[in-house]
């Protein structure tokens, strides 16, 4: 694949630093967008791949608009205010966590071994419909962007409770708003690569295709695959290296979806804290001794800990019960998704410096 031309750096450098000329964007302006691509027509001619460009661009913000509009008219339907719809996004979200966890921990039986954490599977993976391989933890983070990107948005919308609907319609828009969410990430997520990283982008017989400059691309994959399996080794290592001392995390149950933690607490394997500070190393050492004066000056490492800590309760879960409860029950009351606050907190600042 060639050098991008310099019509078309000048066209993505444009997308990428105006926000009018940006598709997944409220500020997108359709004539300004035109403009400007009709300027730099002016001293450097356009071929086939700039007139796709501006094509697939404003195709995609007809169909950011779409799928927005979608999105807020599922939401009218709903019977939840803000906070339940948001509650609800999460329940699902931690389904599906739950349900990866469940088919890594398939794989990991062929093997006779057991997950005691989603930082263990890092490795392991599957084949999509179009026979291209990803992680576990690669489709954990996409659901994890794809819950943000909707919960965005509900915080932009003026929410008002629909009439009451029945559990399986409130299953099903639900569903149909995490699905719009999937799309408008994705869509989004490949844009910018091509647009800001190594990629094309083309317009033919009204489809878009994404394409990736190999030699980039794959390297980048390598790197990347490599990086995480340092990180891994590094976790155990540093895993056993710092936390010598036991361990400790409360009994968990879930109740109407919360986690209710208990005074009564038991060892667990280090392996967890452990990861908390390989990340630190591997991807923020640079943060070392940080501290965050909005939290009280406790530093970016405790922060990290803290949320492996948090990490360690939800594995004290029992997954396979609350796979098969919920996996096609259309109710999110055993799914874990809402902490008591008291507990809590009580039950991070006993084992953290976080107050």
């Amino acid at each position: 694949m060639n050098k991008d031309t310099k019509a078309l750096a000048l066209i993505k450098k444009t997308i990428a630093t105006e926000n009018r000329c940006y598709p997944f964007n409220d500020d997108f302006d359709k004539d300004h967008f035109i403009i400007c691509c009709e300027k730099i027509a002016q001293d450097n001619p356009f071929e086939d791949i700039e007139f796709q460009l501006m094509e697939a661009t404003l195709v995609l913000n007809a169909l950011y608009e779409n799928l927005l509009e979608t999105i807020e008219e599922d939401i009218a339907l709903i019977d939840l205010n803000r906070n339940e719809l948001i509650s609800q996004i999460i329940a699902y979200t931690n389904l599906d966590y739950l349900n990866a966890m469940s088919m890594a921990s398939n794989q990991y039986k062929e093997n006779k071994a057991s997950v005691v954490d989603f930082s263990v599977v890092e490795n392991l993976g599957s084949v999509n419909v179009d026979g291209q391989e990803f992680g576990f933890s690669d489709a954990v983070d996409s659901g994890i962007d794809i819950a943000n990107t909707l919960i965005d948005l509900i915080w932009t919308f003026n929410i008002e409770p629909g009439k009451k609907i029945e559990n399986e319609e409130r299953y099903g828009r639900i569903r149909r708003l995490i699905i719009c969410a999937n799309f408008l990430t994705n869509y989004k997520s490949a844009f910018d690569f091509c647009i800001f990283e190594f990629g094309s982008i083309h317009y033919e017989d009204n489809k878009i295709f994404f394409k990736h400059i190999p030699q980039h691309y794959y390297g980048l994959r390598v790197a990347g695959k490599q990086r995480e399996s340092s990180k891994i080794q590094e976790g155990l290592i540093y895993g056993f290296k710092f936390f010598k001392e036991k361990v400790l995390s409360p009994e968990v149950s879930v109740s109407k979806g919360y986690a209710h933690l208990s005074n009564k607490k038991h060892e667990i394997p280090n392996l967890t804290m452990g990861y908390g500070v390989s990340c630190m190393i591997t991807f923020y050492s640079h943060l070392n001794g940080v501290k965050l004066s909005k939290l009280g000056g406790i530093e970016v490492e405790e922060v990290i800990l803290t949320l492996s800590k948090l990490r360690s309760i939800l594995n004290e879960l029992s997954l396979e019960s609350i796979i098969e409860k919920n996996g096609i029950v259309q109710s999110t009351n055993d799914i874990p998704h809402i902490f008591n606050r008291k507990q809590l907190i009580k039950s991070l600042s006993s084992s953290t410096k976080l107050k």
